[in-house]
């Protein structure tokens, strides 16, 4: 009788320890997969993040920015005011245009023009014809933006230098002309707008 005890006891002792060992097993297996799981999280999350980068580098590659510059006075450039962003591959009518929006959104918002590139004199200029929409007498006219000694001169400016870009170092126009309803320009306090304006350097 003893004999049979002693067999049941070390059957039960036997079952309890594999059981233990394969909860421990399992217990082993599953913090090995979560190791996994956390590492392929991980590398997930950089190639993401990696992928995020070159992809900004690559379009950082393929835009450049060019200056808009206000006006003043006393000096043709007061400062930088904002850029325009072109594509790199763009050609020289959509970068002229890009610009002239630029320049046009910061100072002459919501009035119409046209902008068109053509060659004069063996040379390629940007033409800008603006389009009158209202009464000459309308304080929103191109018209009345072209009156008063000071504000004419820095309108003009604004125009004629941002278009000219002399500072950009990539392909670019050489002049620009402006026109007023597609005629040239007669405004009494701002005679430069009268003739194409070359760029000199």
């Amino acid at each position: 009788m003893k004999k049979i005890l002693n067999i049941i006891a070390i059957l039960i002792v036997s079952t309890l320890f594999l059981v233990a060992c394969n909860n421990k097993k399992e217990d082993a297996s599953k913090a090995d997969n979560k190791q996994v799981e956390a590492s392929q999280n991980n590398d997930t999350e950089n190639n993401t993040s990696d992928k995020t980068t070159d992809e900004s580098k690559a379009t950082d590659n393929q835009s450049e920015e060019i200056k808009i510059q206000d006006a003043n006075i006393n000096q043709e450039d007061k400062k930088d005011e904002t850029n325009a962003t072109v594509k790199k591959e763009a050609s020289l009518d959509d970068k002229v245009k890009a610009v002239t929006k630029g320049v046009m959104d910061k100072w002459f918002n919501g009035k119409s023009y046209e902008v068109s590139t053509k060659k004069e004199d063996n040379k390629v200029i940007a033409v800008i014809n603006l389009k009158e929409t209202k009464s000459v007498q309308d304080e929103g006219s191109w018209y009345q933006q072209f009156q008063g000694d000071q504000q004419s001169l820095i309108n003009a400016k604004r125009i004629v230098n941002n278009i000219l870009q002399k500072g950009y170092s990539g392909e670019w126009v050489q002049g620009v002309k402006v026109l007023y309803d597609g005629q040239e320009c007669q405004f009494e306090h701002a005679p430069q707008l009268t003739e194409t304006n070359y760029n000199t350097i």
